[in-house]
């Protein structure tokens, strides 16, 4: 798929999206990261498919140094006035980009979610800045400088109220619910990576102040959970999402035979009583 590396070396691929080039064909654009080790990335940047070779070029390659303005994770076409974009994170949907073939090459094009220079704002769409981590929401409450309530990235468990550390996910629109629906994984807790909650927002970008556990899995890692809306059924009430289930990431000693390092699927049922939770004041 990527023939143009050495043979041998690790590339991944995330933030896919279809979207029409300059003229006017539909073509998928993906962010590609060739790494040494799942600590040092070696080059990233965008890259297209090519039909009639059915392989991946290289669109634009982006210096080392930008962390957050190019495709990632699993982009959502959200609307703003008459512009469309594509939403995405690592797990919430805190940067977008308009949904142009040029312009998800530029990362100046590139806008982050939070905290307005101007006082009294709030949080803002803006440019050149990253996005607020979870980390930096949770010092600022810590140090009375934010209030909880204020907050966008911080998470409570709906039934315990402990805080719930979020890792990776999704954000899609749910039409039964008429709202945004947050599905993504733990970091920490009974497993790591294992445990993965839900939680609902009228808006993509949130805020997520309570999250349920939907799935656990004992010492095994479920990372990188995706909704499929495309598999939605009853208008939205019910969902499926996957994970890749390993033990990489677990410390399991032993790899359950034929499902480790394999994708699982799960099936939702928006009106199961545990999800009522979420509501409960």
């Amino acid at each position: 798929m990527f023939p143009m590396f050495p043979a041998g070396d690790l590339v991944w691929v995330d933030g896919l999206c279809v979207l029409q080039d300059a003229s006017g064909q539909e073509r998928m654009a993906v962010h590609y990261s060739r790494r040494e080790s799942l600590e040092k990335q070696l080059e990233h940047g965008l890259a297209a498919f090519d039909t009639k070779e059915n392989r991946f070029k290289i669109l634009v390659s982006f210096d080392l140094e930008n962390q957050w303005q190019h495709l990632r994770g699993h982009p959502l076409t959200t609307h703003h006035g008459d512009q469309s974009y594509l939403q995405f994170g690592d797990v919430y949907a805190h940067i977008r980009v308009p949904k142009m073939w040029e312009a998800i090459q530029d990362p100046n094009a590139y806008e982050s979610f939070g905290p307005s220079k101007e006082p009294g704002e709030g949080y803002v769409w803006r440019r050149h800045l990253p996005p607020v981590t979870s980390e930096q929401e949770s010092s600022w409450v810590g140090n009375q400088v934010m209030r909880e309530s204020d907050c966008w990235t911080l998470s409570r468990h709906a039934t315990t109220g402990a805080w719930v550390q979020l890792h990776r996910g999704s954000v899609r629109w749910n039409p039964y619910l008429k709202k945004y629906i947050l599905i993504a994984n733990q970091i920490g807790g009974s497993s790591m990576l294992g445990e993965v909650f839900y939680g609902e927002s009228e808006k993509p970008e949130g805020p997520w102040p309570k999250v349920i556990k939907i799935a656990s899995h004992q010492r095994m890692s479920f990372y990188n959970p995706v909704q499929r809306a495309f598999w939605d059924e009853q208008g939205g009430r019910v969902i499926y999402f996957e994970g890749t289930y390993v033990t990489t990431f677990s410390g399991h000693e032993h790899p359950m035979p034929r499902y480790d390092y394999n994708q699982l699927l799960y099936r939702l049922d928006l009106e199961h009583g545990s999800l009522q939770e979420l509501s409960t004041p």
